[in-house]
């Protein structure tokens, strides 16, 4: 992979890793919770989901499980409503924080500062990031809805995570050297989904921020 392409991604991962660090709501309920244990969390309410979340601290294991109540919340909910909007948003960083993108990008960095960026696999690094089918299934219901809350970082967040489902999903298809054409052809619809968010990402982007400028580097887009 050459340099440009790795140290766009880098960035990329870094922005995954702040978005997914993000609190929305703190609550006793999801402190007890989170003490005692994840049980099955696919019938609590929306407003304990959301007090779950806050809690999360990036804890993988518990946004695993809070991505089923928030799925189904955002599908029972009328798009463009405050609920789907608040459902639809916290799904978004429950399946980030899902994905383990921290160890990812704990490991990178670590690789980054001790060997340098010649030392960095990429391929290697995407391939610890796990993108489940739930969490692809709803970030497919967010590109065709998306949330008025959700911000342009989150979108951008979204549309990357996708990419990285569909290169897990393919065993030909590497970074080293992929182009637009790759991607589609490995999974169309994903990346139909994967293009929407990032579009809507950038109707979002009124700055020209810089992870807008980094997406553009990158070898996801025609």
């Amino acid at each position: 992979m050459n340099k440009t392409t790795s140290r766009a991604i880098m960035a990329l991962l870094i922005l995954v890793l702040l978005v997914s660090c993000q609190q929305l709501f703190t609550t006793s309920l999801g402190t007890a919770l989170a003490r005692d244990g994840y049980p099955d969390l696919s019938d609590v309410s929306l407003e304990d989901a959301l007090s779950l979340l806050a809690d999360a601290q990036g804890d993988q294991d518990l946004a695993v499980a809070l991505v089923a109540p928030l799925y189904t919340a955002a599908l029972e909910a009328t798009p463009g409503s405050a609920t789907y909007d608040k459902a639809a948003t916290a799904l978004v960083e429950a399946v980030v924080i899902s994905s383990g993108i921290g160890t990812a990008i704990t490991d990178g960095l670590q690789t980054y500062l001790d060997d340098g960026e010649d030392a960095l696999d990429m391929d290697t690094l995407l391939a610890t990031i796990t993108v489940s089918d739930s969490a692809v299934t709803s970030l497919q219901l967010i590109a065709e809805s998306p949330p008025a809350s959700m911000t342009a970082t989150q979108a951008y967040t979204a549309a990357a995570t996708l990419m990285v489902a569909i290169l897990q999903d393919t065993s030909t298809l590497s970074l080293e050297n992929a182009e637009a054409t790759d991607f589609e052809d490995a999974d169309p619809v994903l990346y139909a989904a994967a293009l929407d968010l990032f579009n809507h990402a950038q109707s979002l982007d009124t700055t020209d921020s810089m992870f807008g400028s980094i997406f553009g580097e990158l070898p996801f887009l025609p």
